[in-house]
């Protein structure tokens, strides 16, 4: 065992579950850029040592995940249509359109619910739009479980295959490698930063 590996299974158990349900939670809010993926990793590797459950790991990720995103809909629901609106202006959205996608949100949120969790760009605006469209609380508290669980089992069961072999190859990379890594990673947020900003401020077309 590598010394990566060695320190990681080293970790309390229980540090791990929470660093799990803390991250979790605050990523199901819909909050951008929440860096759970180290959790899933040590997750993965405690789980493959015997140290950690994988049902225990998977319940507590998914009612993380499940708590997140009923804050997140809530405060969706207080934020309402008015933000969406405003917001959606920045993005050459009119009014009509927005108040289309709240309709079907309303008929259709559920499977909506469910694809956005695998789908990054589309995670936020779903949860906030659930709750500023009026979804029935029930019906999204159903799919938001069903999508955290999947999404959960997804990752731990990556984590639990892939987690040794990927420690093993970062530790070969060492600092300069991983710098260079976070660098390129650091470079191209920015970048798609910069590009919605500048989207974000090109003229609408007027109409007619």
């Amino acid at each position: 065992m590598n010394e990566w590996l060695r320190h990681l299974v080293d970790l309390p158990p229980t540090f791990v579950y929470g660093a799990l349900f803390g991250l979790l939670l605050l990523e199901g809010t819909g909050m951008p850029l929440v860096p759970f993926e180290p959790a899933f990793l040590a997750a993965g590797v405690m789980i493959r040592e015997g140290r950690m459950s994988l049902a225990g790991a998977l319940l507590v990720g998914t009612v993380a995940h499940l708590l997140g995103n009923l804050a997140g809909y809530l405060a969706g629901q207080r934020l309402g249509l008015a933000a969406l609106h405003l917001h959606g202006e920045r993005f050459g959205l009119s009014r009509e359109r927005i108040e289309a996608a709240a309709a079907w949100l309303r008929r259709r949120g559920g499977p909506a619910t469910l694809v956005s969790r695998f789908v990054g760009v589309l995670r936020t605006p779903a949860i906030l739009g659930a709750g500023a469209a009026g979804m029935d609380l029930r019906a999204y508290a159903a799919w938001s479980l069903l999508a955290g669980f999947l999404w959960c089992l997804a990752w731990l069961g990556g984590a639990l295959l892939l987690g040794a072999p990927l420690l093993r190859y970062l530790e070969r990379l060492g600092l300069l490698g991983l710098a260079a890594l976070g660098a390129a990673a650091g470079g191209f947020a920015a970048w798609r930063l910069l590009e919605r900003r500048r989207m974000a401020g090109r003229p609408r077309p007027q109409a007619g």
